[in-house]
């Protein structure tokens, strides 16, 4: 269904963005 797509690419996203933000806060 794509509502399960959806939420597929929304945890993806949430977590690269999670992740980039945490080596933001490692690099300063």
């Amino acid at each position: 269904m794509l509502t399960d797509e959806l939420q597929t690419i929304e945890a993806e996203a949430g977590r690269a963005i999670g992740g980039a933000v945490s080596s933001a806060d490692l690099e300063r």
